[in-house]
């Protein structure tokens, strides 16, 4: 039996260089606003006429004085041991801490309220998005690891983590399902969920499996010629991967501003959620309604809506490949590989993101897959 325990803290690589700052300035970078009419219309010849553009304030790209480098604390404890005969299990505990990393917010939004025109703090700009080193985050999981070597012709390598993990923006661009953007600036607060990445149950596992049939095995040894070359020489592979779906974060359109507070250049655009008025979770969730649509309202105008981030969890992933290998010598410097490979085996449905903007066409269903079973054939020569 052996135990062990260990503590780190790792600075972050900043993924972003000041002169991306710049980048995001006039004269670089300018928001314009075009609106067409029956008249004048907007063409690939002429995208930007200069008759049909509204004066719209600039916004700008800033970075907070007080940036600091973020960083992560990491700890761990594990223990292992041998039951022989090349079987190992492995149980511990990791978790992690993630301390002033990096998220952006708009820090010239307007209060939300339904006066019109809703003038912001500096009313010479839109938004002014600033770069903090004011998020964070947690990590709490139980790993487990159980490894056989070449136990009766088995070697594999099987894993389980149960795992939560919580934060106010996990990345700094948006992923498919969060904007990773406050929806109110000026509470940061509000935006402390789990992860984007959260996967709560994960099982993952992978075998090479040296079939136990023709000479010298116990299956098919005295087969000799020809049928003891067919039977020699046959391995089994898999690689499989069970875990339950990512969180993702229902919203209004980026071009729908109803709290009134403004649209920003990063995350969804504007960003705002929507208020809930029942439970959002299906007992049976199938790819035609994923989450209760109904369960969510629009918030009155000028106003945030209530809604968490990552409330809802997207569909799980169900994954297993199967590979048959047939090894035949053809001398002593070459052999001819047979493969036959099976992708998603089971040809199980693993669904993608559901429409997560209300309102729109679709929303809550999903209308997309990963792909469904393939297999391929195949001759490999070795020398």
């Amino acid at each position: 039996m052996v135990f062990r325990a260990g503590y780190g803290l790792h600075y972050n690589f900043a993924p972003l260089a000041p002169g991306q700052g710049i980048y995001f300035n006039p004269p670089l970078f300018n928001l314009q606003l075009f609106f067409p009419n029956q008249q004048n219309i907007i063409t690939i010849d002429n995208p930007w006429p200069g008759e049909l553009q509204a004066p719209v304030p600039p916004s700008a790209f800033t970075y907070d004085r007080n940036l600091r480098t973020g960083y992560t604390q990491q700890w761990s404890t594990t223990v292992e041991t041998d039951f022989g005969h090349g079987l190992v299990v492995e149980v511990g505990y990791i978790g992690s801490k993630g301390t002033k990393l990096l998220n952006a917010r708009d820090i010239n939004q307007a209060d939300a309220g339904p006066r019109r025109p809703n003038l912001r703090p500096n009313p010479f700009f839109l938004n002014i998005e600033q770069i903090e080193s004011a998020a964070s985050s947690t990590y709490h999981s139980l790993q487990t690891r159980l490894q056989c070597r070449l136990r009766g012709g088995l070697t594999g390598l099987f894993s389980y983590t149960w795992s939560k993990s919580i934060d106010n923006a996990s990345a700094f661009f948006a992923s498919g399902g969060d904007a990773n953007y406050p929806q109110d600036s000026n509470n940061m607060a509000a935006e402390r969920a789990l992860s984007s990445f959260d996967l709560r149950h994960r099982f993952a596992g992978s075998f090479v499996y040296d079939l136990p049939i023709g000479e010298g095995h116990r299956l098919g040894g005295s087969a000799g010629g020809v049928g003891g070359a067919l039977l020699s020489g046959w391995q089994m592979n898999s690689v499989m991967v069970f875990q339950t779906g990512q969180p993702f974060t229902v919203a209004l359109p980026g071009e729908f501003d109803n709290s009134n507070t403004g649209i920003a250049n990063l995350g969804f655009g504007a960003g705002d959620r929507l208020n809930v008025v029942g439970n959002p979770v299906l007992a049976n969730p199938d790819p035609q309604a994923w989450f209760n649509t109904s369960a969510f309202a629009l918030p009155a105008f000028g106003t945030f809506g209530d809604a968490g981030r990552n409330i809802i969890t997207s569909p799980s992933l169900r994954n297993v490949n199967l590979s048959l290998l047939k090894d035949t010598s053809l001398g002593e410097s070459a052999t001819l590989q047979f493969r036959a490979e099976l992708f998603n085996v089971m040809n199980t449905p693993n669904f993608g993101l559901p429409n997560i903007f209300f309102g729109t066409p679709g929303f809550g269903r999903t209308l997309s897959a990963r792909d469904g079973r393939e297999i391929q054939f195949g001759l490999k020569l070795l020398f």
